[in-house]
């Protein structure tokens, strides 16, 4: 872009962009005019688009009419001017009088300098510049100028030379430089713009400014609660970035707020543009991402095009696996990731100098031009196989971790994961061999999808099994998670319902522990259903069953901890039983979540035996051991009841007051509800209740609608599971 500048004294140049409303800023603003006043060289980075100019230009303007100093700005220009042999436009022409004021030499010699035109030397045209301007500003009112250099990213190297020289040779000049990187220089402060935060409603600094613009295009507009949420969701759209909401702004001259984010979602939001923009590069937000990329090494471009499939957040060895390869060596990606988080496509997330793995995020835009490129490349469909096995291998590592009593590093690498692992687990498979080797990724996450997220979990289970090529031994291990989930499952030709295919599989396959979990999630259908004594039954039964360290399902410490809440209302004495041989067992293995089940029944216990103190500590304590940045466990919410609920009684007691038979059978009541509610429960069946079937073993006293046999079929597996229990 030309620099317009203007002729004039050794007093303020007029600014290099138009004026534009300086909305949400006000804090850097302030953090901007402290830093100038404490040091001699700030520079603002940030992303493409995030508004460096307009901060440093306005703040600038600003401070020199409250200090009365001078101010040079100096925008470079566009990079097609690079290497063409024609002389830079911007540079200031000379004043009426035919020669240049000292303000304007020094401003051609700096041009000159970041364009090649001139070598950096301090006895040259540069140095005299400099000792030209330094005099005539050495008046008391012309006192510290302040030199903007404005988008340097095009003449890094050269800018940091000559920003050193200059605050060498001029002790009172101020420089603030505008980049997407820091220069790297000792003195050097650094101001980071992100994006304008979004949230609910038109008070969000990113609303307002699109708003603010679309006001001037459009004085008329008129918002309602659809056009208010629209905005919103256009904002959210376009990560807050400044340049992408003007350019939105711009199209609501012909599109409502409503139609403009359909717009967005359906076609995507790089074609976004402004045909009068200042800068030619940021006439679209393709053309700007464009000219990062141009910066941009070519290895660094490929791991931009290939990191932009994550979905999410993503650490180094995530990026490490899916970059490898193709012109990029695995020990290369590291630096890639710290040169693109220079250039602002990345952005570290949480602590880089902490304990948890340093993670970094892209915003909508970066990915959606790393997907484009991809595609242009024709790496997609790789890309796509590469990160499917890597989910898998993540979801395998997240399982083992739950398994060995990394229960709370189990749910973090979920959680930090989660968008990645949709991503590819909610994408169509292809064939059926693409199902097979998703589905242990689904299974490997039984614990996330029973304790946090059962909808999801049914989908996508019931997606796969009905995709899948229906290998028994993996579809078959489905079942009871699918049960529990409540998924409507099809299991082909077997002629059962899932667990019983699932119990007929495991039987024939010798696995305990398959069959100990069907038992385990048949419990819970009893319990939920009202039948305290077969679940009691069904989970005695699952103890036997499930061996001590099983992966892959709920423990057997898990079965004793939930069979100790089933008998906690009606069998005291065992229940406690129960619930201290689940701490002892689950203790030794570190799993917390068999822990908890076991201490809530505990407190449930104290609570019906009339110690409301013991009974509020435990729930207090338990509720205190929760990590505010994990997921919320089930049953929180009723240990939070039962803790209100004893502290009342507690207080009634303390008062004299004692608890009335009513009040009594109230918290009674309450106390059921709860240990009902500590355990995810599988969601009532769709279809009506069958007549109950009496099957032996790990089976007995489960509905025929959950079991789905037909009385012939009953008594050959009820034999069957007679004749596995004596041998």
């Amino acid at each position: 872009m030309t620099w317009n500048g203007t002729a004039g004294t050794d007093g303020p140049w007029a600014e290099p962009c138009a004026a534009r409303p300086l909305i949400g800023r006000e804090r850097e603003s302030a953090l901007l005019h402290g830093l100038l006043s404490r040091h001699r060289l700030v520079t603002v980075t940030g992303p493409v688009g995030v508004g460096k100019s307009l901060l440093a230009v306005t703040a600038l303007r600003a401070r020199s009419r409250v200090t009365a100093t001078a101010l040079l700005l100096v925008r470079v220009p566009e990079l097609a001017a690079f290497g063409s042999g024609a002389p830079w436009p911007g540079v200031p022409a000379p004043a009426a009088g035919g020669g240049r004021t000292a303000a304007q030499r020094l401003v051609a010699a700096v041009l000159a300098v970041l364009g090649g035109e001139a070598e950096l030397d301090a006895a040259g045209e540069i140095g005299a510049a400099l000792d030209a301007f330094t005099e005539a500003v050495s008046e008391p009112e012309h006192r510290e100028p302040v030199l903007l250099l404005d988008d340097v990213d095009a003449v890094q190297a050269g800018a940091l030379r000559l920003v050193a020289l200059l605050l060498r040779r001029c002790p009172v000049l101020r420089v603030v430089v505008t980049a997407r990187r820091p220069l790297g220089l000792g003195d050097e402060r650094v101001l980071r713009l992100a994006p304008l935060p979004v949230r609910s409603g038109l008070g969000a600094p990113a609303v307002r400014l699109l708003l603010e613009h679309a006001r001037t295009v459009r004085p008329g507009l008129v918002l309602d609660a659809a056009a208010s949420a629209a905005l919103v969701e256009i904002c959210t759209a376009l990560d807050g970035l400044p340049l992408a909401l003007t350019h939105a702004a711009r199209q609501l001259d012909s599109l409502e707020p409503v139609e403009l984010a359909e717009r967005l979602r359906e076609r995507g939001r790089l074609g976004l543009g402004d045909p009068a923009a200042d800068l030619p590069r940021h006439r679209t937000l393709r053309r700007a991402l464009g000219t990062v990329e141009a910066q941009c090494d070519p290895r660094d471009r490929i791991v931009w095009s290939r990191v932009g499939m994550f979905a999410g957040s993503f650490t180094e060895e995530s990026a490490a696996a899916l970059c490898a390869g193709g012109g990029v060596d695995a020990e290369q990606v590291p630096a890639c990731l710290v040169r693109l988080v220079a250039a602002g496509v990345l952005v570290p997330l949480g602590d880089p100098a902490g304990v948890r793995t340093a993670r970094f995020g892209m915003s909508r835009l970066a990915a959606e031009f790393a997907r484009e490129r991809l595609a242009e490349a024709g790496g997609t469909t790789a890309a796509w196989d590469r990160l499917a096995r890597h989910v898998v291998r993540i979801a395998a590592t997240a399982g083992s971790l739950w398994d060995c009593g990394a229960q709370a590093q189990a749910v973090e690498l979920v959680q930090d994961e989660r968008p990645n692992l949709l991503a590819v687990l909610r994408r169509p498979a292809a064939t059926p061999e693409q199902a097979d080797a998703l589905l242990p990724a689904v299974l490997d996450l039984w614990f996330w999808w029973v304790r946090h997220d059962p909808d999801e979990g049914r989908r996508l289970l019931g997606a796969l099994l009905a995709r899948c090529s229906g290998a028994e031994a993996l579809v078959h291990r489905a079942q009871w998670l699918a049960v529990w989930l409540g998924a409507r499952v099809e299991v082909g030709t077997v002629g059962l319902d899932p667990l019983g295919a699932a119990w007929a599989a495991a039987l024939l396959a010798d696995d305990r522990a398959g069959v100990g979990r069907i038992a385990f999630v048949q419990a819970l259908a009893a319990w939920r259903d009202g039948d305290p004594e077969a679940a009691v039954r069904l989970l005695r039964e699952a103890v036997e069953l499930v061996p001590g360290y099983a992966p892959g399902g709920p423990s057997a410490a898990t079965v004793l901890a939930v069979l100790a809440l089933v008998e906690a209302e009606h069998a005291p004495r065992r229940a406690r039983r129960s619930a201290w041989r689940a701490i002892t067992w689950a203790g030794g293995s570190g799993d917390g979540w068999s822990c908890r089940l076991a201490r809530h029944a505990l407190a449930l216990l104290d609570a019906h035996a009339g110690r409301p103190g013991p009974a509020a500590r435990r729930a207090r304590r338990m509720l205190a051991v929760q990590r505010p940045d994990l997921p919320t466990p089930p049953g929180t919410a009723a240990l939070r009841r039962l803790a209100e609920a004893v502290a009342a009684q507690n207080v009634g007691v303390r008062e004299g007051e004692g608890v009335e038979p009513s009040a009594a059978s109230r918290s009674r009541r309450a106390g059921r509800v709860d240990a009902r509610d500590a355990v995810p429960l599988p969601p009532p069946p769709g279809r009506p209740a069958a007549v109950r079937s009496e099957v032996c073993g790990a089976l007995r006293d489960v509905a025929e609608e959950r079991v789905g046999l037909r009385p012939a079929e009953q008594g050959r597996i009820g034999g069957a599971q007679r004749a596995s229990r004596r041998n």
